[in-house]
């Protein structure tokens, strides 16, 4: 007992051994020589190996050149390196790496950290080509460079020929503003820089800088008075280079600019009484002239129109709309109609509105305007806009037709057809122990099969969108579907009453035949498809015998056919035509 105690005790160390020997965890450290390219380039990946070779791994180059990924097994070395050419943004992957005992290994970067996906991503940046466009204007010794770069991102920068030349307002921006020393012609250089990858340099050259003189301005006077919000108009006497631009601070905060081309006029909107300072001119060429001169315009208030809300679509042909007036201000208001998008027709009374109910479409949308005025000042007003959309409440009509059937195994269901946009839907609500199918549900006028004997109620349903899903008024029918219906007697007298012998349910028994025998047994009457439609053939018998004669009298007959129990019974004719 003891012997095989201690083999059971050595079999376990050496399980534990093997664990120890070949579970532990082999590792792959992936660098890359570098992560970012102008344009094109080679990177160098290397992978250095931990753990019991030979190795088996993939990797993945998505350069631009190549998109691919390759297999490597029994790789018996602790180094891997490959170089690969990129010209555009991708990555090198390094995946599914495991040692020679199958146990995989963990992909990390340079520091220790696990490489997500074993993913390495290479960015590649196209070099800028930047433009230099002809300086937007000067005045004195002051020009306006201006260059366009490729790419939003990128920085940029200036230089000058010589640093004796002038001064720069800002090297770092497309638009800086160059003073030259002296007039005369001077040369600007440009350089855009994509995160690293650099333009080539770019040259304007020979641009003469001349002195511009400044414009100048004349008299001002006030401008009437309007309505707040609207712009006030300044009479203005200029010389200069137009446009000229008219700098100008109210008596409260901020500076306004408005650029005009001609001589005289002058606009600035306002919302109430003000009094600012028009102070400065600035000509085309960012030449300027202080003025100082103070303005005093009189505002009347604007109201502000709000026609109110409608929160849902309504259901019905009437509205009362609700605007609200401005708070404070003696002002009124009316409606107007903006567009009716093909409507029936809507007519306004005050804040009510409706449509005409019998030519209402199923959806309409209107769009109206309330203008609300100052009644101080009614060139003073304001709009605000309103869409309302009515639904005609949907009515269901069910077209009544037959609603007793013998044997039948289907039927026609008509109601009337909904508006356009609307939906209908027939849905059983009473049935025998058969669930009849309908042909197309959906369908006005709609077929229902699979009919048995027993008592149906059908609902007609006509829907108009959710807003109107409580007003809908189903319509319903009740259908009584009876076994076969016979006879005993008729009179074929010709009065119009009773003078066709037939048998309920007998167009619907297929391959029917119904034989008719005298009180002695002779065969005076038969039929085949006895009750069915035919053409230029009246259905049913009418009492004439095979030898076309017809007497009063009891006779016999048998109708049988497919799906039914031979029927045997007599029938009377009684008052014919002899």
């Amino acid at each position: 007992m003891k012997k095989y105690l201690l083999v059971i005790i050595l079999l376990l160390v050496w399980t534990g051994v093997d664990n120890i020997l070949f579970g532990q965890t082999p590792t792959a450290t992936v660098t890359v020589d570098q992560f970012r390219l102008c344009e094109s380039g080679n990177i160098k990946m290397i992978v250095e190996f931990t753990g019991d070779a030979p190795f088996d791994f993939k990797y993945w180059i998505n350069s631009g050149i190549i998109d691919q990924g390759f297999v490597t097994t029994a790789y018996n070395s602790y180094t891997f390196e490959f170089t690969t050419e990129f010209t555009k943004t991708g990555y090198l992957r390094f995946y599914d790496f495991s040692d020679t005992n199958g146990n995989p290994g963990s992909i990390l970067d340079e520091n220790g950290d696990p490489i997500v996906d074993g993913r390495i991503d290479i960015i590649v940046n196209n070099k800028p080509k930047p433009t230099i466009n002809a300086p937007l204007r000067t005045c004195d010794l002051d020009v306006n460079l201006s260059a366009t770069k490729e790419f939003e991102s990128s920085t940029c920068s200036w230089r000058l020929e010589n640093s004796s030349d002038g001064t720069l307002s800002d090297e770092n921006i497309t638009n800086p503003i160059f003073t030259a020393a002296s007039e005369g012609i001077y040369t600007f250089f440009f350089t855009e820089d994509n995160d690293g990858c650099m333009s080539d340099e770019i040259a304007y050259s020979n641009y003469e800088v001349i002195n511009t003189p400044s414009p100048s301005g004349g008299v001002i006077r006030d401008s009437e008075t309007i309505c707040a919000g609207e712009q006030a108009t300044i009479d203005l006497n200029l010389v200069g280079e137009f446009p000229i631009t008219v700098s100008y601070t109210d008596n409260v905060e901020g500076i306004d600019i408005y650029e005009f081309d001609t001589h005289q006029i002058l606009t600035r909107e306002l919302t109430s009484n003000e009094t600012y300072q028009v102070y400065k001119l600035t000509s085309i060429n960012g030449c300027e002239t202080v003025i100082n001169d103070d303005v005093d315009v009189h505002v009347d208030k604007m109201p502000n129109a709000n026609a109110g809300t409608i929160d849902s679509p309504i259901c019905g042909f009437e509205a009362v709309l609700e605007p609200i007036l401005t708070e404070g201000l003696n002002s009124s208001g009316y409606w107007t109609l903006i567009d009716d998008n093909g409507g029936s027709g809507l007519e306004f009374d005050g804040n009510e509105i409706s449509l005409d109910s019998d030519v209402q479409f199923a959806e309409e949308m209107y769009d109206l305007q309330w203008t609300e005025e100052n009644e101080d000042n009614t060139d003073c007003y304001d709009t605000s806009d309103l869409s309302v959309t009515f639904y005609k409440i949907p009515e269901s009509n069910i077209i009544k037709d037959t609603v007793e059937f013998y044997l039948a195994r289907n039927l026609d269901l008509q109601a009337e057809e909904p508006l356009k946009g609307m939906k209908g839907l027939w849905e059983v609500i009473e049935e025998p122990s058969q669930k009849p199918l309908f042909v197309d549900a959906d369908s006005s006028y709609t077929k229902v099969n699979n009919l048995i004997i027993g008592e149906y109620t059908f609902k007609w349903t006509v829907s108009n969108g959710e807003f109107c899903a409580d007003y809908e008024t189903p319509d319903e029918i009740s259908i009584s579907n009876k076994g076969i219906y016979k006879t005993t007697g008729f009179s074929p007298n010709g009065d119009g009453t009773n003078e066709i012998f037939i048998i309920g349910g007998a167009k619907n028994v297929a391959k029917n035949k119904l034989t008719v025998f005298d009180v002695t047994g002779k065969i005076v009457y038969q039929e085949n498809n006895f009750c069915h439609p035919k053409d230029d053939k009246e259905i049913g018998w009418n009492g004439q015998k095979n030898d076309g004669n017809t007497e009063d009298g009891t006779y016999y007959y048998i109708f049988e056919g497919e799906g039914i129990d031979p029927i045997k019974s007599y029938l009377i004719i009684k008052g014919s035509k002899q």
